[in-house]
């Protein structure tokens, strides 16, 4: 019996994608395979900011990217650091 070396680490993205009309929290599968977003922590944590741009998301559709290998996340766009000017 031959043993695999299964990678346990994945990357959760939370967020809608206008784009793809896709809903609700999903793994990043294309990172994983194109990027190793599922190794490297981060290109796991910038893949939030890829993919709200590619998804052409609004300001009130952030993406959450968590590496779950450390616990680590990032929201993007991150609305705590955005400012509203008012004219």
């Amino acid at each position: 019996m031959v043993k695999k070396n299964i990678s346990v680490t994945k990357l959760y993205l939370i967020g809608d994608c206008k784009r793809e009309g896709r809903v609700g929290p999903y793994l990043d599968e294309w990172g994983a395979a194109n990027l190793g977003s599922d190794k490297n922590e981060g290109v796991c944590l910038g893949r939030a900011k890829a993919i709200w741009e590619y998804c052409t998301n609004s300001q009130q559709q952030p993406v959450r990217a968590t590496f779950t290998n450390s616990g680590k996340s990032i929201t993007y766009p991150d609305r705590g650091k955005m400012l509203l000017y008012i004219y």
